[in-house]
């Protein structure tokens, strides 16, 4: 095995970027990891098992995977079709019912009224507020718990079908944090992530194509999520502003402010 004292000077910054790719790649499976158990422990407390997290998780698993072999057979259903269509000499264009131009939605804006939450790790000190039309997320300290790892989101199930949409805008500003991600979240398998977004004093309007974002997969809830080949997401759970371990240092404290969130 090639050691560090055998790479040369020339080769250290490939070996410092790949480094540092893997090490965030640890820091963000260790703060799904705190999430999750997170989730397990509020459901303990109202009473619910864990067996039966476990037993719902596969259940969703299979129901989306039977929604996935359902589309593959409508759409093998329409080539079929259009085949025998072809084979009469009738081409999709002389059929006016499938010649209809697509029209876009108009955006879809997320209001900060529609139910924000904080998700925190125990340890750090945090809050998720509403003013005005803006969210704003406060970090007062981040603190590593047990396994060393920190988080700090604001989130959003008020997602519509993204299906028509082709990006993501908002208008962030905020102090002590110097950069955030957005997260869509398709339940505990399936999710896109940002690149980081740096936060500055001034409010910068930030415009995400759905197609630049990273798609993450996992075939369970205790496997660590993988990148995949990029699919458009459809409709998701979930719209997560994060700001832990993975994106800024346990030393930073300060405040993100987020609005004017739409779909486009």
């Amino acid at each position: 095995m090639l050691r560090l004292e055998n790479i040369s000077p020339q080769e250290m910054p490939e070996v410092v970027r790949v480094a540092s790719e893997m090490y965030q790649r640890d820091l963000e499976r260790q703060g799904e990891a705190q999430e999750r158990q997170a989730a397990i422990r509020a459901a303990e407390e109202v009473g619910l098992p864990e067996e039966y997290l476990h037993r719902a998780a596969a259940e969703v698993h299979a129901r989306r995977v039977e929604q996935v072999r359902r589309r593959r057979r409508w759409r093998n259903g329409l080539l079929a079709a259009t085949g025998v269509l072809a084979l009469f000499g009738i081409t999709l264009a002389g059929v006016r019912t499938l010649d209809r131009p697509v029209t876009r939605p108009a955006p879809y804006q997320l209001h900060a009224q529609e139910g924000w939450v904080g998700q925190f790790n125990r340890e750090t000190r945090a809050s998720v507020t509403v003013k005005d039309s803006a969210v704003i997320l406060r970090v007062d300290r981040f603190a590593p718990d047990g396994k060393g790892t920190y988080f700090a989101n604001a989130d959003t199930y008020q997602v519509p079908d993204l299906g028509a949409y082709r990006s993501v805008r908002f208008r962030v500003r905020g102090s002590g944090l110097p950069y955030v991600r957005l997260y869509l979240e398709n339940g505990p398998l399936e999710r896109w992530r940002s690149a980081l977004i740096p936060v500055t004093p001034q409010a910068q309007e930030v415009r995400l194509p759905l197609d630049q974002l990273e798609r993450l997969t996992r075939a369970r809830v205790d496997d660590r999520f993988r990148r995949q080949e990029y699919r458009k997401p459809g409709r998701v759970e979930r719209l997560s502003i994060k700001t832990g371990d993975f994106v800024n240092d346990v030393s930073a404290r300060g405040e993100v402010i987020i609005d004017r969130l739409a779909f486009e």
